[in-house]
């Protein structure tokens, strides 16, 4: 099958489940559509990754603070007020239903119900708000720390857990 659409002012070929932009072999797809929703996401991720070389936003120490006793925690140390900035500045993955509510306080709004996570290889991934409470519950109460690691890895350990876990919720 080969079909030609535009995105973002670039003439798209989709050819025998291969995409095609500008020249550059995006990888295989099983439909143009799947191919589209990859593009869109590739399209956010940019931009997320654009914004965060142009403004490395500093999270203050005492909103965090406060935030915390927000959710809970009525005295904070040191060492956990510096563990939230850090997973905060670097949208690190930590199963953490406290981080979500910190992270719907502190992150910017263009990302709509989505929170977006840098792995440790630099990919960036997104997940809706529900499914990453959803999931936080089912690490905080059934895996390790290990699993946690093995997870943020890269995009494909992480899509791979995630499926994991969802399935075992139902």
């Amino acid at each position: 099958m080969q079909k030609s659409f535009i995105h973002q002012g670039k003439v798209a070929h989709y050819i025998n489940s291969i995409l095609i932009v500008g020249g550059t072999n995006m990888g295989s797809f099983e439909s143009v559509e799947e191919a589209k929703q990859y593009l869109d996401v590739k399209q956010i991720e940019d931009q997320i990754k654009e914004d965060k070389k142009s403004s490395t936003k500093e999270t203050d120490t005492n909103s965090v603070v406060m935030a915390l006793k927000e959710t809970g925690i009525s005295k904070p140390t040191e060492s956990l007020v510096e563990n939230y900035k850090f997973l905060l500045e670097n949208k690190k993955f930590f199963p953490s239903n406290n981080l979500v509510s910190l992270r719907n306080r502190f992150d910017d709004p263009f990302i709509g119900d989505k929170i977006d996570y840098v792995l440790e290889d630099g990919t960036i991934v997104l997940l809706s708000k529900t499914t990453n409470q959803r999931i936080n519950t089912l690490i905080e109460s059934k895996f390790t720390e290990e699993f946690v690691m093995f997870m943020t890895a890269n995009k494909s350990n992480f899509y791979r857990c995630v499926t994991e876990l969802l399935s075992k919720e139902e």
